[in-house]
C-alpha cells in the first residue's frame, strides 16, 4: 500500500538524494585514495598528465605511458576526452578528474530515470531502478579505479536508448557518435544497438545506419591505430584468436564455426563465474527473463567484452571494462520487468503481476547485500586518510616542492602527484637508470618497490644525492 501511495515528486526527492550520497562517497573516497598516494601510474598517473598537455598544447600527449613523449590516441583512440577539457581548462588538478568522473557517471541515472518512466512503470519501480543503480557494485567499483573514459559509456548508452524508444532519432545519433568516440572498441556497443533497432524496434533504416556506421568507424580507427599508432591491443582476446595474423577476424571465424567453445571459454575459470553473479544477482536476473530473442543482441558486449576473455581484469567488477556492460544489463532488466509485471496479466496469471513488487524489492536487496563489501571496502581509503591525515601532508609537501619544470622519474603510486609537468617516467625496477632525470622519487612503502634501498644506492652511482628522507615513507634524489 505504501508503494502505491509513493508519487513523482517523492520519487524525484529521494532519487535526488541517493545519488548525492553516492556522488559524496565516491568523491570522497577516491580523492582520499590519490591524496594517499595510492593512485598508479596506470591509469591515473596517465590521464592526469595527458590533461596537463591538452591544456597546454590542446594535444592528448604523455610521457609515462611508453617511456616517451607520444600521443595518447597512439594507445587508445578516445576523442570523448575532450569534452571534459573545457571544465579542466577552468580547474586544472586531478581532482577534478576524479569530480567529472563520479559525476558523468551518477548523471546516468538520468536516463535511468527517464526509460523506466516512458516504459509506463509505476512510481515505486522508477525508484527502485534508480536506487540499484546508485548501489550497482559495479559501478561503485569501477569508479574507484581512478579515472579513466569508460565511465563515460553508461551515460551515453542510456540516454542512446532513451532517445531510442522515444523515437528522436535525431538526439540518439548524437549520444551513439559519443558513444563510439569513447574509445576504439566502443562502437562495438554502437553497432549492438543498431542491430537492437533492425531487428527489435524494426526500426530498419536506423538499424542500418547505426550498425554500418558504427562498423566503418570501427574499421577506419582499426587502420589508423595499426598504421600511425601502436596497434590494437588484442592479446588479452588470445584464448578465442586462433589465427594471429587474421587478428580481430578470426574471433568472428570462432563464433560461426564454434560457438560451443566460446560458451564454455565463458565459464572456464571461478573469477568468471563469481563475476557472472556479481553483475547479474543484483539485477535479480532480470536481463534474461524475456522470450524475446532479439533483447539477447544487447547482451552481446558482456559476453563479448567480460566473459569471454581470460585477461582479469574484464571480469572484475573493480575495473572499467563494466561499464558499458552495466548499461546496457539495466536496460534490459527494466525491459524485462516491464512485461513481467505485463502480459502475465493477459495471460491471467496475476500473481506474478502482483509479485512484481516483491520482485524488485528482492533486487534492491540483493544489490545492497553485494554492495556493502564494496563500499566497506572502498571507505576505508577514508577512514586511512583520517587516521593518517598528518603523514599524508608530510608526504605531499615533499613532493610539492619539486619544480614543475623539472623532469623526474617515480615511484608508480608517487606518479600522479607529480604529473602535472612534461616529462615524468615511472621507475620500472628492472631497467634502472634508463633516463636521466633532475629528480628521482622512490616509494619506501611496504610491498611497493621490491628493494628500494638498492634503487636508492643504484641511483647515487649514477651521480644522484638523496636531498630528502621518509623512512618507510619516501626518498627524493636530485641529479647534482
Amino acid at each position: 500500500m505504501i508503494l502505491q501511495k509513493l508519487q513523482w515528486k517523492h520519487v524525484k526527492i529521494i532519487v535526488a538524494l541517493i545519488t548525492g550520497l553516492w556522488l559524496a562517497f565516491v568523491i570522497g573516497g577516491t580523492v582520499c585514495r590519490y591524496l594517499l598516494n595510492w593512485s598508479s601510474t596506470f591509469d591515473f598517473g596517465i590521464f592526469s598528465q595527458m590533461y596537463y598537455y591538452m591544456k597546454e598544447t590542446f594535444l592528448p600527449m604523455t610521457t609515462c605511458e611508453r617511456d616517451g613523449l607520444l600521443s595518447h590516441f597512439a594507445v587508445h583512440m578516445s576523442p570523448a576526452y575532450y569534452l571534459f577539457l573545457p571544465i579542466y581548462w577552468l580547474f586544472p588538478s586531478q581532482i577534478t578528474l576524479f569530480v567529472i568522473q563520479a559525476g558523468v557517471i551518477a548523471a546516468g541515472v538520468i536516463p535511468c530515470y527517464l526509460i523506466a518512466k516512458e516504459k509506463g512503470l509505476p512510481p515505486y519501480a522508477v525508484l527502485g531502478f534508480c536506487s540499484i543503480y546508485c548501489m550497482y557494485p559495479a559501478l561503485i567499483g569501477g569508479a574507484f579505479y581512478d579515472f579513466h573514459e569508460n565511465a563515460m559509456l553508461p551515460f551515453f548508452i542510456l540516454w542512446s536508448l532513451y532517445f531510442m524508444q522515444r523515437k528522436k532519432f535525431g538526439a540518439m545519433y548524437v549520444f551513439l557518435i559519443a558513444t563510439a568516440l569513447v574509445k576504439e572498441d566502443a562502437p562495438v556497443y554502437v553497432a549492438c544497438i543498431g542491430l537492437f533497432l533492425f531487428f527489435h524496434e524494426r526500426e530498419y533504416k536506423h538499424g542500418l545506419i547505426s550498425f554500418f556506421g558504427a562498423l566503418l568507424y570501427f574499421v577506419c580507427v582499426l587502420s589508423w591505430m595499426k598504421n600511425h599508432g601502436n596497434g590494437v591491443m588484442i592479446g588479452r582476446y588470445d584464448n578465442i584468436m586462433p589465427n594471429e595474423e587474421l587478428g580481430l577476424i578470426s574471433i568472428f571465424q570462432v563464433i560461426l564455426v564454434n560457438p560451443v567453445y566460446l560458451i564454455l571459454e565463458m565459464f572456464n575459470m571461478e573469477e568468471k563465474i563469481i563475476f557472472f553473479f556479481q553483475m547479474i544477482l543484483p539485477l535479480l536476473f532480470l536481463p534474461f527473463m524475456t522470450k524475446n530473442i532479439w533483447r539477447f543482441i544487447l547482451m552481446i558486449p558482456f559476453i563479448l567484452w567480460n566473459m569471454i576473455p581470460d585477461y582479469q581484469y574484464q571480469h572484475s567488477i573493480y575495473f572499467q571494462y563494466i561499464f558499458g556492460s552495466s548499461a546496457m544489463l539495466f536496460y534490459l532488466a527494466i525491459l524485462n520487468y516491464k512485461d513481467l509485471s505485463g502480459w502475465c496479466l493477459k495471460q491471467k496469471i496475476w500473481k506474478i503481476r502482483k509479485a512484481a513488487p516483491f520482485l524488485l524489492i528482492c533486487a534492491m536487496a540483493v544489490t545492497l547485500i553485494f554492495n556493502l563489501e564494496t563500499v566497506s571496502q572502498k571507505s576505508s581509503y577514508i577512514r586511512r586518510y583520517i587516521n593518517q591525515k598528518e603523514e599524508v601532508r608530510v608526504v605531499n609537501a615533499v613532493l610539492d616542492e619539486i619544480p614543475q619544470e623539472a623532469s623526474v622519474q617515480a615511484s608508480t603510486f608517487y606518479v600522479p602527484r607529480l604529473s602535472m609537468r612534461d616529462v615524468i617516467y615511472r621507475i620500472d625496477g628492472d631497467e634502472l637508470g634508463q633516463f636521466e632525470t633532475d629528480y628521482v622519487v622512490i616509494d619506501l612503502r611496504d610491498g611497493v618497490e621490491e628493494d628500494p634501498i638498492h634503487q636508492i644506492a643504484v641511483f647515487e652511482k649514477a651521480g644522484y644525492q638523496k636531498i630528502e628522507y621518509i623512512e618507510d615513507k619516501i626518498a627524493v634524489l636530485e641529479k647534482t
